[in-house]
């Protein structure tokens, strides 16, 4: 019995120091895309990863996203009492979002209404708490914060932002949804070519640049609303994860509709385009799953 014993032991020792490794070069990567004032990632892709990890292995993990929010806070150069206030706060949301999923019996699956609702909540709710923690830190760091609130928003809305585009992309990688996808993959193949296509249009064209073209972003809601209505979880996942990609990019490398004379504009713009898309694709997949759930419902009771 001891050998089994330690090997598991082993097994979740490497399990946790590459959760906390993949977390420091999400962060670090996140660190690479469009910043403002020098502190708000746009997309905080760590809160994802975290959410994920914590509740498909269980937040006796929590340990590793600490240590991997610390090595993240020591590449920003933060002071030692900042960083760990960071650290605990980028810790704890994770644990109150998986601990709200877990209390309100979510399905991973997204195979209910209800589940969407639920991951929507308690994601909101466990970033106030990374937002609240990353405010504190930064207030803490200089004691001159202004515009509190817009920081918190600002914060808060990044956070959110990883943990819709990278949790459910993360959860989607089994087996069944992998299955799903086999039968439709010259559709989704025919779709991809379409996204990339028209985003790279509308996205990284240098001459589409300013608020006269932010219009043309909305273009693309139409394609995430064929990918949530024909490819399931994973395609919606996949999809929503591309379009957004590419106007992150974009606006990285400043070209496209998002680019504006203030940054604090082009975070309202972005942040409300990533959402829309996000929102689109989610919606259009649940009224897909539940007319299929009644179609079969009415088969059974027919038989």
């Amino acid at each position: 019995m001891r050998e089994p014993a330690a090997g598991r032991g082993r097994d979740l020792l490497l399990r946790g120091i590459g959760l906390s490794v993949a977390y420091a070069l999400a962060g670090m990567a996140g660190l690479v895309l469009p910043r403002y004032s020098g502190h708000f990632a746009l997309i905080w892709i760590p809160a994802g990863l975290a959410v994920f990890a914590l509740f498909q292995w269980g937040v006796r993990f929590w340990p590793a996203i600490l240590a991997g929010s610390a090595l993240v806070t020591l590449r920003m150069g933060t002071d030692l009492g900042s960083g760990v206030v960071l650290a605990l706060f980028n810790t704890i949301g994770p644990v109150l979002t998986v601990w709200l999923l877990r209390s309100w019996r979510f399905d991973p699956g997204f195979a209910r209404g209800r589940d969407l609702f639920l991951f929507l909540s308690a994601s909101l709710l466990g970033m106030c708490v990374m937002a609240s923690g990353g405010t504190l830190g930064l207030w803490r760091g200089d004691g001159q914060l202004r515009e509190l609130f817009e920081t918190w928003l600002t914060w808060w809305l990044s956070d959110c932002t990883g943990v819709l585009l990278v949790t459910p992309f993360l959860l989607s990688l089994r087996r069944p949804e992998r299955a799903a996808m086999r039968s439709r993959l010259w559709e989704f193949g025919v779709w991809s070519v379409l996204a990339v296509v028209a985003s790279c249009i509308i996205f990284l064209d240098t001459l589409a640049l300013g608020r006269g073209t932010l219009p043309l972003a909305f273009l693309v809601l139409p394609l995430a609303a064929w990918a949530g209505m024909r490819f399931g979880l994973l395609g919606m996942t996949f999809g929503v994860l591309l379009i957004c990609g590419l106007a992150v990019l974009g606006l990285a490398l400043r070209v496209g509709p998002f680019v504006q004379p203030e940054r604090s504009l082009e975070l309202l713009n972005i942040t409300l385009f990533l959402l829309s898309v996000m929102l689109v694709g989610w919606l259009v997949m649940g009224l897909q799953r539940a007319r299929d759930r009644s179609e079969q419902l009415l088969r059974e009771n027919q038989e």
